[in-house]
């Protein structure tokens, strides 16, 4: 079913807006429990939440957007919200017309695609514009613009830094693919990369969504799984090369992994 499109101020409660040449920033106060169905919105959109919080459902899947989240939505950018127990205060700054494109790439690019993130530094001026909004004077317009220019630039920032820190990861996985069956330890893996091994941890988990060690285990146990598909090769043996302790330890993380024994696996049952 298509997604709608509707202002970003839909089912609020109240909000202010100042536009500024062709950009519209905006302090919105969502009620408790509002729902928004799969919805877009007509304009290229960032979301800083200033307070409260709503679980978005977006390309990626749910997420729970609390505060110091920020939200990229990318023109025709489907997504649905669900607002948690109380009041839930975000100010959007939407690209409204052409004179986005007159910015450094750098900060246009952060509408480029879906992003969630966490950041006190856009949180803090957020917390700025929203009092300008809120509590407009002669120079507002002025304030409003400048401070959401900073704002997009720290995303900018963000990005950039992710970007590289990514670089690390891809690294890390080069290593692990390459010697997935040899005991690494996160020091070995870690120099490889060039970073701190803590660094490293933080990092992979933040853009794997697991540990490297239990991807490491991943791997072993689907490169196992081919082997017992497409070869005669004893398990013991395929244990061994694999890197497990012996046939016992790849039987327990097999069946924990796959929920069946390797010799099912190989029957097919």
């Amino acid at each position: 079913m298509p997604a709608s499109a509707v202002p970003i101020t839909t089912g609020a409660c109240d909000s202010a807006q100042v536009d500024v040449d062709d950009w519209a920033v905006s302090a919105i106060t969502f009620p408790p429990g509002l729902v928004l169905a799969r919805h877009e919105h007509p304009h290229a959109t960032v979301a800083l939440v200033v307070r409260g919080g709503f679980a978005g459902d977006y390309h990626s899947g749910e997420h729970e957007c609390d505060e110091a989240t920020s939200i990229v939505e990318p023109q025709g950018s489907p997504h649905a919200n669900r607002f948690g127990s109380r009041p839930t205060r975000v100010v959007t700054i939407s690209a409204t017309g052409e004179s986005a494109r007159t910015l450094p790439k750098a900060v246009r690019s952060v509408f480029a695609r879906p992003a969630l993130r966490h950041s006190v530094a856009t949180h803090a001026l957020a917390g700025r514009l929203d009092r300008e909004l809120r509590q407009p004077d002669a120079m507002t317009a002025l304030a409003v613009e400048g401070l959401a220019l900073e704002a997009l630039a720290a995303l900018a920032r963000d990005r950039i830094a992710e970007r590289g820190e990514r670089a690390y990861v891809d690294v890390a996985l080069a290593v692990i693919h390459d010697r997935f069956a040899d005991r690494l330890s996160m020091a070995a893996i870690a120099a490889d990369v060039g970073v701190h091994p803590v660094h490293l941890a933080r990092l992979f988990r933040a853009s794997m969504h697991t540990t490297l060690g239990a991807y490491q285990r991943r791997l072993r146990i689907e490169w196992v799984a081919r082997q017992l598909r497409t070869t005669s090769v004893p398990i013991a043996t395929l244990a061994d090369q694999a890197g497990f302790t012996d046939q016992s330890h790849l039987g327990r993380v097999f069946r924990e992994t796959t929920g069946t024994t390797p010799a099912a696996y190989r029957r097919g049952t």
